[in-house]
């Protein structure tokens, strides 16, 4: 927020009215069609960081996109608010300008899979400061302080739009790469946007950009559902190919454990079938053989009688098998 009424231009009316024009829609229509993509994505990043809490990028994105809503609402915005004036509406606007940034750091980290514990804590701890120096410096000393760490936010957004190609080759993530591309389109926006909040001198291009990059966040997270859904689908799939091959080999399993068993039943029945053999009948032919051994002169009758007790002991073998 700048004193006074700004730039003037007089001129006939149709000149006056294609200017008027060109500053609704750079200082209204697209600002507000931002914020409303920001806050669909928003809320769909928040949305499924609920359902899935792993993916903690999509929670972080979610608040960017709240804070830049906040931030170019704040912008766009030129009615009074009661009780605030035009100087702490400046110093409010640069602390969510400092959370968006920072905030943005973590959600670009996260997504690609990286965690800085201390530089995150370091971020936090600056932003923390700044907040507390913008909220807190005297009327006099404001406007230095404010574009101070304005343009230290600046410079720590530019060297995170610098540095994520890098983290987006070590991660190997197809998204990644989209992010980092849309991050270096980034720095000469940025660059151009902070040299004119500072001075005012020609026309933002984040009002005309926004959307387009708003955009393609978004189709960037998409992207990354849409990844993580394949994965799980091919996940599925693998299971359910594992469960059959498990359950095609357990089923072999039984069934060769049910033949050998099978046949340990039969292998047991010929082992006690040859115990009883030997056992019975071989006794009674071992008696046979003895008496007929002993008395040269035996009688058929007495030669029958043997027989008919070695059948009768092999009936009896047979019968308690």
């Amino acid at each position: 927020q700048k004193s006074g009424i700004g730039h003037v231009a007089l001129g006939n009316y149709v000149q006056m009215y294609k200017l008027y024009n060109s500053w609704l829609l750079e200082k209204q229509t697209l600002p507000y069609f931002n914020a409303m993509i920001n806050t669909v994505i928003g809320l769909f990043c928040l949305l499924v960081w609920a359902i899935s809490r792993k993916e903690s990028a999509f929670f972080w994105f979610a608040m960017v996109s709240f804070l830049w809503v906040a931030y170019s609402s704040m912008v766009v915005y030129s009615d009074p608010i009661p009780f605030l004036s035009s100087t702490q509406l400046e110093r409010i606007q640069n602390i969510i300008f400092c959370f968006y940034v920072t905030i943005g750091c973590l959600g670009a980290w996260r997504f690609a899979g990286f965690h800085f514990p201390r530089m995150e804590k370091a971020l936090f701890s600056f932003a923390i400061i700044a907040s507390t120096c913008i909220a807190l410096s005297p009327i006099e000393y404001a406007a230095q302080v404010i574009q101070g760490f304005f343009s230290i936010t600046v410079l720590i957004f530019i060297a995170k739009c610098i540095s994520y190609p890098y983290f987006a080759y070590k991660s190997r993530l197809p998204e990644t790469y989209f992010l980092a591309v849309t991050y270096l389109v980034f720095i000469p926006i940025a660059i151009h946007d902070a040299i004119f909040m500072s001075t005012l001198q020609g026309k933002p291009l984040s009002p005309y950009t926004a959307p387009f990059s708003s955009a393609v966040i978004g189709f960037v997270l998409a992207f990354r559902l849409a990844r993580n859904a394949r994965e799980i689908e091919r996940f599925n799939q693998t299971l359910t190919q594992n469960i059959r091959q498990t359950k095609q080999e357990l089923t072999e399993s039984l069934g060769l454990q049910q033949k050998l068993a099978v046949q340990n039943a039969r292998l047991q029945e010929r082992i006690n079938l040859s115990h009883d053999l030997h056992d019975g009948l071989g006794g009674s032919i071992f008696r046979s053989m003895v008496l007929l051994e002993q008395n040269e002169k035996i009688e058929k009758n007495q030669v029958l009688s043997i027989l008919k007790l070695l059948r009768s002991d092999l009936r009896q073998v047979i019968d308690s098998g």
